[in-house]
């Protein structure tokens, strides 16, 4: 069995599949884009539509997952992967018994993390070799992958454009510049209307709207979502409900030897400027006033 989280990136994916990955019969695979665009290495954007899943990709994929889980000897891997917000008709199209857990963050905790995480991609993407943040970003990914085989592909993906192009495909991926996570339909022009903080703003956005929009459109139903903020603060009580929706019963997820940070709210209030809290105000609110977020709060 297989299932997906989902959402947009710096909004719990992280921290969730972790808490997940505690149970005896779960696997989770971290970010495999080495396999998702194993054949679209350098798409001008980040989508894939249930046309690309041919009979040969969808085989390589759905094969590579197969042998992921027998190696594993897991009977449920879970894929977390934020990307695959943007290409939920494409996984449904290899992959149709899938479970799906969608998990929201208040849109402007989120953005500003990932305001941060780009900032430390301008590090990453200096000079055409491997600068000292990208070295540390190849080796944290890479402890994320628990095979010598998969690391290798993990390797290859990433460091081949810089054989052929002088670059990382982390910087490839954006023209040359900085940036990091999904690149939504349109982002190139997103990229010059907004400035960064607005930009990260739309990818949050674009995220989850896309989810909402694709889980409809594909007629999934086998799906949860979970709220970054209620599962700070009432853990074992968020996962207990996700593992009767995963049918991995008669186990409990001990959270008591985990830090959850349970006021990991509304950080944008103190990390941004008024000028920036506007701006995101001016983009999200509608979206934060839809999913239950107050105007003036991080809370559900």
């Amino acid at each position: 069995m297989y299932a997906f989280i989902v959402g947009s990136p710096r909004s719990g994916t992280t921290l969730l599949a972790n808490l997940l990955n505690r149970h005896p019969e779960i696997g989770v695979r971290y970010e495999p884009y080495y396999v998702w665009e194993r054949y679209f290495p350098l798409r001008s954007d980040d989508i894939l539509t249930p046309d690309d899943a041919t009979p040969r990709i969808s085989r390589y994929i759905a094969k590579n997952f197969e042998n992921y889980k027998k190696k594993t000897g897991y009977r449920l891997i879970i894929d977390k992967s934020p990307r695959s917000s943007l290409r939920i008709p494409f996984i449904n199209q290899i992959f149709p018994g899938a479970k799906w857990i969608h998990i929201i963050r208040d849109g402007r905790d989120a953005t500003l993390s990932i305001y941060k995480r780009w900032q430390l991609m301008d590090d990453i993407a200096q000079g055409k070799g491997l600068s000292k943040g990208g070295r540390a970003y190849l080796a944290d990914r890479l402890s994320y992958e628990p095979f010598r085989s998969d690391k290798l592909r993990f390797l290859w993906h990433e460091a081949r454009p810089l054989l052929k192009h002088g670059q990382l495909l982390s910087r490839l991926r954006w023209n040359g510049a900085p940036g990091w996570g999904p690149r939504f339909s349109g982002y190139q022009q997103a990229l010059k209307t907004h400035d960064r903080l607005g930009f990260c703003a739309c990818q949050w956005l674009e995220c989850i709207q896309a989810v909402e929009a694709d889980i409809r459109k594909c007629g999934i139903t086998d799906i949860q979502t979970v709220y970054f903020e209620d599962l700070i603060k009432n853990g074992a009580d968020v996962l207990g409900s996700l593992l009767d929706f995963l049918e991995c019963r008669n186990f409990k997820v001990d959270c008591e030897n985990i830090t959850l940070h349970a006021d990991n709210t509304g950080k944008w209030k103190t990390g941004l400027a008024e000028r920036q809290q506007n701006l995101l105000q001016t983009i999200l609110l509608p979206k934060l006033k839809e999913l239950g977020y107050e105007s003036n709060n991080g809370n559900t």
